[in-house]
């Protein structure tokens, strides 16, 4: 029999505006009795008209012997089912209760008749498996295959049989409470198919017959540890497959509400007491009222991270992708939830945001998941709300700020159902964490969400701005011991880094900031540790290139197809091809309708660094239009300051940089590259001062520092003019006059950023005075001591670094913590 899914939450709305329970779905009517009684054949029943007469006549039997001949051939047929139903019956003990229920309690093959009634074997037989388990498999790793489900109706019906047996003694006690084991086990293994009633009133025979057995304290102490028993799982932290889900929720519950009857024997009960108090670690919800309801909540509650091993140690062999119990498991602890009577859907709604994100670590422990259980995750998801001020979008958080146990891989898939499923969430592609995602950009991601989404909160975190003050103090007393042209931007890099952070924070963007500071030196160490090439490098074409691209294609005039198409490459792995880099860079230059061609532009830009882009960038560009957008993303790929779009000398100059560019792919892997390497290490930093905005990633100024730096100068500004008074508003004309005359007679890439990082730290040694008046002094010094610093430097990079020390002490002044020294 097919397990009934868990109703969704829009299956649930349906089912309310229709009238009906969202768990009527779950109930299993009892079944109708079977008849094999048929109606008898009616003699006066109209005759066929007979047919034509062939050319050939032949002689038909008389209309008495033909029904004679039915007659024998329906008898015939209605003895073979029969026969084939008690063979079935005997050999797997399947029969209905309601059938085997007419047996009066004092026969001497009631107890025969009571095994079946449950599925189970009478007491001194060994209880065989409903069905063999896998090859090899013990018991907790194989795949449960289910008993057929008893008809909660016979179930009941077999529990009152033996409550009565137990309180009239027709049969010896002994045999009874063997046949009532049998029954608990089935009861605890089968009741999710249970509609709610019929539960409660199981339940309640539970009790009964625990109260009967009492005239024998140790034989209800050993009923209490049968139902005891399912429950050291949760306890013991152990594993749960699907053939545990169910009955583990059932013991922890039956356990609540036993330890309810006071009046029990004195065994018993200790046992009862024992049992609860070793699994109130899992935490009993008081404001639940049902005692039972209480327990298996909170069974349920601590269930799915046994159920994905999200606290495990490496994914044994059985844990690897595709694990067949997985989806069983999950789909049965759904059933579970819909089956207790939880009154607070907020309640049901917390419960399935906490088993999507254990199961999204246990996914990302083994590696991935087979597509039945993404199916289940999915159905997670759509049980949740996700709208303004949902648990959603908390918990899309928390999963954004967990880097060290959910991939971004599983996390990647996970917002792509949001996007095609939950528009309200408001998770767009520009939202979505890349595989190739770094720390960083995965915390701006979050922090992107949670600035749209008002969550940000009104302080940023007091340990993180601690952390980032003693980390700006060690990095101010360091210097780089490389010796040579390096050293000067190795420390300039760091600093940066720290400067960057501490832009975040003042943002309020905590999770990027902690990423920063999390790396701080590592985007340094990697560009020092490159190691140089021989020559050249290989640009090879991956193997499956062209496959993307054949599906866009296809989608011809479907945007929506097209749209969905495009949400495939922010999660794929590894760098395009020539096909697909053609065909995404010609659907962010002429694609339609607008927004197709917007998402293609947002892609396009996320993977400026490719060569086979820069290349299609590159073959397209004499067709491009002339407009913003494109004009963006061809300087972006280029890495370089173009003319404005509609300037004449646009093509010749877009052309040139991106030749460099495409050039720049082979390495020479000298001094200079891992130069090149820093100076992009300072423009990201640079990046980060810039508040986000939707669709912008700033990539595009990756290799420029100085264009980095004056996006950086623009933000500070926007803050000093809207602090600044009348004074304020003098001295902000005359540093931008002063900005103007540096940028002008800067010579040289690195001239220019300098230029840009000087004017940055006047403007934020403005603002510091203005939001701290007590401390305008100091800020003057740090800005006069950068002039000195500047003029005694030895080379420019030394005075790049200088620049950034200049910056972290008036950062360190700004959230109040000293300027250092």
């Amino acid at each position: 029999m097919s397990v009934p899914r868990p109703t969704s939450r829009r299956a649930n709305r349906r089912a309310a505006r229709a009238g009906a329970s969202p768990h009527d779905a779950v109930a299993f009517p009892a079944p109708k009795p079977e008849t094999h009684e048929r109606a008898p054949a009616r003699n006066d029943a109209p005759a066929t008209a007979p047919a034509a007469a062939p050319v050939t006549s032949i002689r038909m039997p008389r209309p008495d012997t033909l029904i004679a001949l039915v007659i024998a051939g329906v008898c015939f047929l209605v003895a073979g089912t029969l026969g084939v139903r008690m063979m079935l019956a005997d050999g797997d003990g399947s029969t209905s209760a309601g059938q085997q229920r007419s047996a009066a309690p004092n026969d001497h093959r009631a107890p025969e008749r009571a095994e079946r009634a449950v599925g189970a074997p009478a007491a001194g037989r060994e209880s065989a498996p409903a069905a063999p388990p896998a090859q090899n498999a013990t018991p907790d790793e194989t795949v449960a295959q289910d008993r057929p489900p008893s008809d909660p109706m016979g179930l009941l019906r077999t529990l009152r049989t033996y409550a009565d047996d137990l309180r009239t003694q027709s049969r010896p006690e002994a045999e009874t409470l063997g046949l009532v084991v049998q029954a608990f086990t089935i009861l605890s293994d089968t009741w999710g198919h249970f509609d709610r009633r019929a539960l409660h009133a199981a339940n309640e025979l539970v009790v009964e017959i625990l109260h009967l057995a009492a005239r024998d304290d140790e034989q209800a102490a050993r009923l209490v540890d049968r139902i005891a028993l399912p429950g050291r799982r949760l306890s013991e932290s152990t594993r749960l497959n699907a053939h545990n889900v169910w009955s583990s929720a059932w013991s922890v519950g039956m356990l609540v509400r036993l330890s309810r009857e006071r009046d029990l024997p004195a065994t018993a009960l200790s046992r009862i007491d024992e049992r609860v108090h070793a699994l109130s670690a899992i935490g009993f919800d008081d404001g639940v009222t049902d005692p039972f309801t209480r327990g298996a909540l909170a069974a349920l509650t601590v269930a799915p991270d046994l159920i994905a091993g999200a606290d495990a140690g490496p994914a044994s062999p059985r844990g690897v992708t595709g694990d067949p119990g997985a989806a069983e498991a999950w789909r049965r602890w759904m059933q579970a939830v819909d089956a207790i009577d939880i009154p607070d859907a907020r309640t049901r709604e917390e419960l399935s945001l906490r088993a999507a994100g254990a199961l999204l670590v246990g996914a990302t422990r083994v590696g991935g998941v087979d597509q039945p259980t993404r199916t289940e995750l999915h159905t997670m998801l759509d049980r949740a709300e996700w709208g303004d001020g949902s648990q959603g979008r908390e918990a899309l958080l928390r999963w954004l700020d967990d880097v060290t146990r959910i991939s971004e891989r599983e996390l990647g898939a996970a917002m792509t159902w949001l996007i095609d499923n939950a528009p309200e969430s408001g998770v767009g592609v520009d939202s979505l964490v890349n595989v190739r995602a770094t720390r960083e950009s995965r915390a701006r991601a979050r922090d992107r969400l949670a600035a749209s989404w008002g969550l940000l909160g009104a302080d940023a975190s007091e340990n993180t701005r601690d952390r980032w003050a003693r980390a700006a103090r060690e990095a101010l007393e360091q210097r780089d011991d490389t010796g040579g042209v390096l050293a000067g931007v190795v420390d300039a890099a760091v600093l940066s880094r720290i400067n960057e952070a501490a832009a975040r924070l003042w943002r309020h963007e905590v999770a990027s900031a902690r990423a920063v500071l999390s790396g701080l030196r590592d985007p340094v160490e990697q560009a020092m540790r490159v190691a140089p090439s021989s020559g050249g490098r290989a640009v090879r074409v991956p193997s499956n290139d062209g496959e993307w691209a054949l599906r866009f294609i296809v989608a011809r005039r479907n945007a929506a197809e097209r749209r969905r198409v495009i949400g495939q490459l922010v999660n794929r792995a590894g760098e395009l091809g020539p096909a697909d880099a053609g065909v995404l860079v010609n659907a962010a230059f002429f694609g339609s309708p607008a927004d197709v061609r917007a998402a293609a532009l947002r892609i396009a830009e996320r993977r400026a660094e490719e060569t086979w882009l820069v290349n299609a960038v590159l073959e397209e560009l004499p067709r491009a239009p002339r407009v913003e957008p494109v004009a963006r993303l061809v300087e972006r790929v280029a890495g370089a300051r173009l003319p404005p779009v509609r300037d004449r000398d646009w093509p010749r100059a877009a052309r040139h940089a991106l030749v460099l560019r495409l050039l720049a792919r082979y390495d020479a892997g000298d001094d200079f590259a891992t130069l090149d390497r820093l100076s992009a290490v300072l423009a990201r930093s640079y990046e980060g001062w810039r508040p986000p905005s939707p669709g912008d990633e700033h990539a595009g100024t990756r290799d420029d520092p100085a264009l980095a730096a004056a996006g950086a100068w623009a933000t500070m500004r926007a803050q000093a003019a809207a602090i600044s008074g009348t004074r304020g508003a003098e001295r902000l004309a005359a540093l931008e006059r002063r900005r103007e005359s540096r940028v002008a007679i800067a010579q040289g890439p690195v001239q220019a950023f300098i230029a840009q990082q000087t004017s940055v730290a006047e403007m934020l040694a403005l603002v510091v005075a203005a939001e701290r008046p007590e401390r305008e002094s100091e800020a003057t010094a740090i800005i006069e001591n950068l002039r000195d610093d500047a003029a005694l430097a030895e080379d420019v990079y030394e005075q790049a670094a200088a620049g950034e020390r200049a910056i972290a002490r008036l950062w360190l002044l700004r959230f109040g913590a000293g300027g250092g020294s």
